[in-house]
């Protein structure tokens, strides 16, 4: 028929591969893509580069330099000394968080048996004693750092023998609010007249927590009861 021939007849195209639709698909993978794709690796995923903690460095995101950093003997090191300290801290964590409840750790002996059916293996009590020594350290360093500008020190005590004796910090914090902090109760064993007192307080804030209670730009008051012992610790 006239008018028909080839140049009248349609032929669909072939898609064209374009080379922005492969940038675009690269681009797509973050640092949580590869985090999931290596679950037992301990990586933190980031937009544009994955994070090793064990070798505390960035890992580019293609997957033959992740292979490749996984596979070095560095790594694989340090991913074992990474292990052995994310577990003490973990351990140092549990006892912490126990003794803050009020428990002893000997109670924790008879709650390890649910713990480790729906967590992790909780090592004995008289394992996690060790422990103790570092978290008071780290307590006391939270007291220090919060304890940066002035403050009061209230304390107070009973007057018999072996019992508490409390100081307590009062300081306005970094937001503007008045808050109050425990920074030790200890048991005193003589009784509680001013030199005993002014001892405890020194122990306390000199040994403990390395603060001068003489500097008057870091102490602003002694706040105290009327006990006679108290009037004689502050002379």
């Amino acid at each position: 028929m006239p008018g028909k021939g080839k140049e009248n007849l349609w032929y669909p195209s072939k898609p064209r591969s374009s080379s922005r639709a492969k940038f675009t698909t690269l681009k797509a993978v973050t640092g949580h893509t590869r985090r999931n794709e290596f679950p037992n690796e301990p990586f933190q995923g980031y937009k544009t580069y994955v994070f090793c903690l064990c070798f505390r460095e960035k890992v580019n995101l293609k997957k033959d330099r992740i292979v490749q950093h996984i596979q070095s003997m560095k790594h694989n090191n340090n991913k074992e000394k990474y292990a052995k300290r994310l577990q003490k801290e973990r351990r140092a964590e549990l006892v912490s968080y126990w003794m803050k409840c009020g428990h002893s750790l000997n109670s924790l002996n008879i709650f390890a048996p649910f713990l480790e059916k729906y967590a992790r293996k909780v090592l004995d009590a008289s394992h996690l004693w060790q422990l103790i020594p570092i978290i008071h350290a780290q307590e006391l360093a939270r007291v220090k750092e919060a304890l940066h500008g002035r403050f009061f020190i209230i304390f107070d005590g009973t007057t018999r023998v072996c019992e508490a004796f409390a100081v307590v910090a009062r300081f306005v914090n970094d937001n503007g609010s008045i808050h109050q902090m425990l920074v030790a109760i200890s048991m005193i064993d003589d009784q509680l007249v001013g030199i005993t007192t002014t001892r405890e307080i020194f122990k306390i804030m000199h040994v403990m927590v390395k603060l001068a209670v003489t500097d008057e730009e870091s102490v602003a008051a002694f706040m105290r009861d009327r006990a006679s012992a108290n009037e004689v610790a502050m002379d």
